[in-house]
């Protein structure tokens, strides 16, 4: 009970102000970054990304799996993975970058996110899969199982987990960017640059968002033939934030939802 306490104290501190859980144990910490991370994806993705069954207050398993410097959170009943970069020793987030998976039990979910996003290695062997065979005139080497955990994993726990009420994102809601957020209107400005003798001159618009959002959409809108669509920017601890795709606004995309919620929140239009 406990540790339970401290987790629940914790996480509400977390939610409610910029206090750290360094104090607490680390598997305790991982709850804020799951609850927010589920509101965002809520929020830009729509509900149904969650599964056709979530509801608010159900309990489910979570699992959480740590090394060093990340954080590894699993939850298969809404369809969600967390990678959560830490910098120790306080524990510090520095990016989280959120995986989508099939409708699957949480141990058969944890193997397919160990298997197909930290654990690939070539010539392994997936779960549940005979050895390559290197017969028959192949030059390939016998397959080998692939690695069962991640390097250097300190902890590995089932939780319990209570899914949230499905609220507006904080940054969303307060309507704030981080204090450091010339960072990514410099890495939107790059990008604009990039185009501009293909596409003319180019506007971004950048909505409110936090640094531990999974990624960033942009609204990109040229002066030229180029069309107008969405980027995203993902926020990596080793290079900062950084393009990741752009996406024509097409019928086919399915951008218009996106596009109303940054054209009604936007923070910044760059240049």
């Amino acid at each position: 009970m406990k540790r339970l306490s401290v987790a629940f104290l914790c996480w509400t501190a977390v939610l409610l102000s910029n206090v750290s859980c360094a104090s607490a144990p680390i598997d305790d910490f991982v709850g804020p970054e799951v609850v927010n991370a589920i509101r965002w994806e809520a929020f830009w993705e729509g509900a149904d990304a969650l599964g056709t069954t979530y509801s608010a207050g159900r309990r489910v398993e979570m699992r959480v799996m740590r090394t060093p410097n990340r954080l590894y959170a699993i939850i298969g009943q809404i369809q969600l993975a967390l990678d959560i970069a830490i910098q120790e020793p306080d524990h510090g987030v520095q990016a989280v970058r959120l995986v989508r998976f099939p409708a699957m039990a949480n141990d058969e979910a944890t193997q397919w996110f160990l298997r197909t996003q930290l654990l690939a290695a070539p010539g392994c062997t997936d779960v549940g899969k005979g050895a390559r065979d290197s017969t028959a005139g192949s030059t390939l080497p016998p397959g080998r199982p692939c690695p069962a955990r991640p390097e250097g994993l300190l902890s590995d726990e089932t939780l319990p987990f209570a899914l949230p009420t499905l609220a507006l994102p904080e940054a969303i809601q307060k309507r704030t960017v981080p204090v450091d957020s010339d960072e990514l209107f410099a890495a939107v400005r790059r990008h604009l640059e990039s185009e501009r003798k293909t596409c003319g001159q180019l506007k971004a618009r950048i909505p409110f968002y936090s640094n531990t959002d999974p990624w960033v959409y942009v609204l990109v809108s040229p002066g030229g033939k180029c069309p107008r669509g969405v980027a995203t920017f993902y926020r990596s601890p080793s290079t900062g934030w950084d393009l990741g795709k752009f996406t024509a606004d097409s019928p086919k995309e399915q951008l218009s939802a996106i596009i109303a919620k940054i054209e009604s929140r936007t923070a910044a239009i760059v240049p």
